[in-house]
């Protein structure tokens, strides 16, 4: 956050001039859980993305935080298994060759949307694992079913390097989670493979199938390999399928593995598996991050040939016995040759908050048609860019998912011509909105003189708390619109949104130095320092500070209209066209540690307006309401934060 201070005040607490917000988020990542050897015991595993930076609490499932808490989530597996620390397994297949497999496959309901998603992380699945062998642990198939910031994705060959995303609609794959020991680090490295994600909807019916088939490899042509596959029912076009040819994926042949590489899933170590479903679910530490309705599961076994192995028939949830998890019922039944686990999860409405779980009100199919029918109405030329079928296709399914997302976003929205952008093509659209802008930089643009750069110190937690305990007038509501606020500005196609973020603050801090509310130029700043242009706004403070003419003075936007590129550097001093704001200094305020949003709010009441970053696809198709659901992947924008208040039906805090 950055505050700026007028010529010569003293750093007492009057710093109350501009206010920069700077919100960056680094989305919390992890693995899932998963199974060592048969002979082991469950580990419950929540690694970080290494890539970021920002430090969650990470919670043993099952442990919960307080009574209402079901971080971890719960779980349902073969009584005596290896997470309790039996031997509970089934053959893969009847003979050693492997040529006729036991059968796995599942079906599950996908769950309403919690009312929240924001650090949340959610895995939902059914999988098989193995024992290990060589350098290789935590051995498992296991297509899933992720919402929030989850592991997704993959680098592929050679290293099979896990990869993260953040997610507010579901999307679902085929997945291979496994980790080798590295000889050099003396640590274990997490590998994961990937099918293709797709997306996946409240009320859908989901099902996997793992499948072995004889008879080559790619590498052995007397060597197995695993079929993974994960698709909705009753559409074959959204089908994840990942073909597992070795196990490791192949990283078990690597000479540095010595005696211990491992080739093939004939080897003896990959002969028994065992079974699991689990609502894996991070973050779930309340009722509102919670799924808003359960889920239903069906597991069948199939032996290879009748009465080829005993099967288990005690099976039982193992996990998330805490008060805050929903409650959940295990059937099991079988004959000589099928078996069925049914799972069944209850979440009692009466435990859910005032709101809405996005699926709860989602709209039904005809709803949805008739939608894109009057959007293709008032669309015509997109509609005719469109081309062919297998792409309105696509736009109309792009379409579907902008509907869901913005029903879970919350507030109000608009259905315009954005509705038919993925949130990647949305952000690549306006890429430009706050980038540097390279080339035709003016020639007589004002040079810096070589020295540090420009930096706002951080104005501490404590001393705005210090600020708020001397403030007596502490609002219900702030609004600085009209008063400290001109009209809202159109940059046009231009990538400036640094510059308007920062001339709105200069124009709150000449009202509350005693002047009029005037529009600031832009374009000053944008002709004059060529460093500013897409730089954070330490950039433009000391340009400002240091380098206007007057020191801490700029024009007013009559004096030096916008034009969005750059020209010439214009004095204009020498028309005393100047707007009234004295700039002095600046300052950050950072948010605290648990996110509360109290010393930015703070800040916002006793310094006035300020400007901060966010991830622009948050705002693709807002019409208005409070926005309860878009952490986002990224700042890409710059906007001016102009008040505070609590919604009156929510009761939620909002900026």
């Amino acid at each position: 956050v950055y505050i700026t201070c007028p010529p010569h005040e003293h750093v007492q607490m009057r710093l109350a001039l501009v206010l920069l917000f700077l919100l960056a988020t680094s989305p919390a990542s992890g693995y899932h859980d998963c199974i060592e050897s048969v002979e082991a015991s469950r580990r419950r595993r929540r690694i970080s993305d290494p890539s970021s930076s920002s430090s969650q609490k990470h919670v043993e499932k099952g442990s919960g935080v307080g009574s209402k808490s079901c971080s971890g989530g719960l779980c349902v597996g073969m009584k005596g298994g290896p997470h309790e620390g039996g031997k509970a397994s089934y053959p893969v297949a009847w003979d050693r060759s492997l040529s006729a497999g036991t059968a796995v496959r599942s079906t599950m309901t996908v769950p309403d949307y919690p009312v929240h998603t924001d650090g949340i992380t959610y895995y939902i699945w059914t999988d098989v694992f193995f024992g290990d062998a060589g350098w290789g642990r935590m051995n498992q198939f296991v297509p899933q079913l992720i919402l929030g910031s989850a592991l997704d994705g993959s680098s592929g060959p050679p290293d099979y390097a896990p990869r993260w995303g953040r997610h507010e609609t579901y999307r679902f794959a085929a997945h291979y989670f496994f980790e080798t020991y590295n000889t050099t680090t003396k640590r274990n490295d997490a590998h994961a493979a990937y099918g293709d994600l797709f997306p996946a909807h409240p009320g859908e019916v989901l099902w996997t199938e793992f499948r072995i088939e004889a008879g080559g490899d790619g590498y052995d042509v007397e060597s197995p390999r695993w079929i993974l596959s994960m698709g909705v029912r009753d559409d074959p076009s959204r089908t994840s399928t990942l073909v597992v040819d070795r196990p490791y994926m192949g990283l078990g042949l690597d000479p540095s593995w010595g005696h211990n590489q491992t080739k093939s899933w004939a080897e003896d170590s990959y002969h028994r598996m065992c079974i699991n479903a689990c609502w894996e679910m991070y973050g779930a530490d309340d009722a509102v991050h919670l799924p808003s309705s359960g889920a239903s599961y069906d597991l069948v076994i199939e032996q290879p040939r009748p009465g080829a192995f005993a099967f288990q028939s005690e099976w039982e949830q193992d996990e998330g016995k805490v008060g805050g998890c929903p409650s959940s019922v295990v059937r099991e039944q079988h004959n000589d040759s099928l078996q069925h686990v049914q799972w069944d999860i209850s979440i009692d409405p009466a435990d859910q908050p005032h709101g809405r779980g996005a699926g709860s009100e989602s709209q039904d199919t005809a709803s949805l048609d008739l939608q894109w029918k009057e959007w293709k109405a008032s669309h015509p030329s997109l509609v005719q860019s469109f081309g062919s079928d297998d792409n309105e296709d696509h736009r109309r399914s792009v379409f579907m998912e902008s509907i869901k997302s913005f029903e879970v976003r919350g507030g109000k929205y608009v259905l315009d011509e954005t509705a038919i952008l993925t949130a990647d093509e949305f952000r690549e659209r306006g890429k430009a909105a706050c980038s540097s802008i390279s080339g035709n930089v003016a020639p007589n643009a004002r040079e810096a003189v070589e020295r540090p750069n420009f930096s706002c110190p951080v104005l501490s937690s404590v001393n705005i708390a210090v600020l708020a305990s001397e403030k007596t007038n502490a609002q219900d509501e702030i609004d600085y619109r009209g008063t400290q606020v001109t009209p809202v500005k159109n940059q046009g196609a231009f990538g400036t949104c640094w510059s308007f973020g920062f001339v709105e603050t200069v124009e709150g801090l000449g009202v509350r130095q005693g002047g009029a509310l005037v529009n600031v130029s832009n374009q000053e700043v944008i002709d004059c320092c060529p460093a500013c242009r897409g730089s954070a706004q330490d950039a433009s403070f000391g340009f400002a500070v240091r380098d206007a003419h007057p020191p801490g003075r700029l024009a007013r936007d009559g004096a030096y209209p916008y034009r969005g590129t750059p020209g010439n550097c214009t004095p204009v001093a020498a028309r005393r066209k100047l707007a009234p704001a004295r700039v002095g200094g600046c300052l950050r305020v950072a948010d605290d540690a648990e996110k509360t949003g109290e010393p930015i709010l703070s800040a916002l009441d006793i310094l006035g307006p300020g400007a901060f970053g966010i991830d622009a696809s948050c705002l693709r198709g807002y019409a208005g309401g409070v926005i309860v659901n878009c952490t986002g992947e990224g700042v890409d924008h710059e906007v001016l934060l102009v008040g505070a208040g609590v919604d009156e039906e929510s009761g939620v805090l909002f900026f």
